[in-house]
């Protein structure tokens, strides 16, 4: 098994609600036991500043994933919650 953090972030829809969603995400699958998880902060958007501030926050895995299964898992999360 391999360590790896995973980045969450989400300034729509309740991104409260966003985060939890996707660690709960995490939980379900089998190849992935999350370890720990940051508190979530607040951050200013980078881009054009006419959008809500983002919620932030990572989360510690242990995988039994390479890391191109790791991301293309995550892909495949972010798709089902409607991520474009």
């Amino acid at each position: 098994m391999s360590q790896a953090f995973v980045a969450m972030g989400s300034n729509m829809n309740d991104p409260m609600q966003q985060l939890s969603v996707a660690y709960g995400s995490l939980v379900r699958y089998a190849c992935i036991t999350p370890t720990a998880a940051s508190h979530v902060y607040l951050s200013s958007p980078m881009g054009p500043q006419d959008q809500p501030d983002f919620y932030n926050a990572v989360v510690a895995v242990r995988t039994s994933l390479e890391p191109q299964q790791l991301l293309e898992t995550l892909l495949l999360t972010e798709r089902s919650m409607g991520r474009q």
